[in-house]
């Protein structure tokens, strides 16, 4: 269980970066924001920290994209509709994958 986990936490910080990094960029595919970049690198790590508390990469990353989102705060419905509308995102859960 421990090593799936770190696994886990890994790929989402991964995924994190990835999204930030879009983000950062500017998203120039079509029908895609940056707005919804930052909530997706938002969620990604707090999934992240959800397994693994305080790891410090996910709480920069976290961090970072918050301060970039337009409310500096948690991401708004809005955000979540803007990257859930592009992105088919279904997070696994520690209890799927170890199963």
């Amino acid at each position: 269980r421990a090593s799936v986990v770190a696994l886990m936490v890994s790929c989402y910080n991964n995924l994190a970066a990835c999204y930030l990094g879009r983000a950062r960029a500017g998203s120039r595919e079509p029908g895609l924001t940056v707005d919804g970049d930052y909530a997706l690198c938002t969620q990604a790590c707090g999934c992240a920290l959800e397994l693994q508390p305080g790891h410090a990469k996910a709480l920069y990353r976290r961090g970072v994209a918050r301060t970039r989102l337009p409310t500096r705060r948690q991401p708004t419905a809005g955000a979540w509709a803007a990257a859930d509308t592009h992105h088919s995102v279904q997070w696994p859960t520690v209890a799927r994958a170890t199963e």
